[in-house]
């Protein structure tokens, strides 16, 4: 029978007999911490101890293959033949328990989800001439977590930052923990929570700071829950202090199970790099430091 796994439990593909008993097809023997997908797609089945009525998290540690040349490698990820990310690798970043959101519709009543990872950069050794290894590899898979949506109250207030323990809510787009908040990296970040109570928020709060990098600079953001468009945020105040946002959210983004997907969409993020601030070449949009889901507005003095 198939081995069955329980969210939170995490699945070392370091291992030869946990790699065995979940791998479908399409990885080399496991080796050290992990295993190479073999090729351009690996397919992985994992059971789970329940069926599932809401989204899941899946967590994904991976390494690329960076030699010879290649500067990145991608990573496809898509469960029951449904895509649900394009992930990528470079010398600046490889995949620690980077989470990954399986919406609902696509893992609702699954007692067995079918994951699908695609590695289309991968080549081998021996193509590029440094090697006499023929294998062709391109990521390293080490590990893989699934987690349910964090439990969230409205009214209750969610700070973001180191110490926080927010990971569980970030699902795609965001920046490593800081002291004080987390920015949104790219054109697209997301978070998810599932509520605890039945009560349907009215407004999304939030505290944050654009980065603008240059004067006259305006960064406008989307806001969306559960899809449905909320609000679009203007943001053209630099301040080093984080600036109040509220939000309405729409009678029709409203979750009967309860479950909430906030995404911010970041029109033209930029990085300071680019705009001659900083080194730093991390395309930022928002630096969020607390947020809450609110039953009605409350005034803040």
């Amino acid at each position: 029978s198939a081995v069955r796994v329980a969210l939170g439990e995490r699945i070392d593909l370091g291992r030869a007999d946990v790699a065995k008993d979940h791998t479908v097809y399409g990885t080399w023997l496991a080796e050290g911490d992990g295993c190479w997908i073999a090729g351009r797609q690996a397919r992985v089945a994992l059971a789970l101890r329940e069926p599932v009525n809401t989204s899941l998290v899946l967590e994904i540690s991976a390494d690329g293959f960076l030699a010879g040349g290649c500067e990145r490698q991608r990573l496809d990820v898509s469960v029951s033949g449904a895509p649900v990310a394009a992930l990528a690798i470079d010398a600046e970043k490889n995949l620690r328990a980077e989470p990954v959101l399986l919406p609902r519709e696509v893992v609702r009543g699954h007692a067995v989800l079918d994951i699908v990872f695609g590695a289309p950069d991968a080549t081998s050794p021996l193509e590029l001439g440094i090697d006499y290894d023929d294998r062709r590899v391109g990521v390293f898979l080490r590990a893989l977590t699934l987690r349910a949506p964090r439990s969230h109250r409205v009214n209750e207030t969610l700070l973001v930052g180191e110490g926080c323990r927010d990971e569980g809510m970030f699902v795609g787009g965001w920046g490593r923990a800081e002291p004080t908040g987390r920015w949104t990296i790219g054109p697209r970040a997301r978070l998810v929570v599932r509520l605890d109570g039945q009560a349907w928020p009215a407004e999304l709060e939030f505290d944050a700071t654009p980065f603008l990098g240059q004067v006259g600079r305006v960064l406008p953001v989307d806001v969306l829950v559960n899809g449905v468009p909320a609000s679009t945020i203007a943001c053209d105040r630099a301040s080093d202090e984080p600036i109040v946002m509220r939000v309405p959210i729409p009678d029709a983004s409203a979750d009967a199970a309860g479950e909430i997907v906030l995404e911010w969409r970041i029109r033209d993020p930029r990085s300071p790099h680019s705009l001659g601030v900083s080194e730093d070449r991390r395309a930022l949009g928002l630096f969020i430091r607390r947020l809450a889901l609110l039953e009605r507005s409350v005034e803040r003095t």
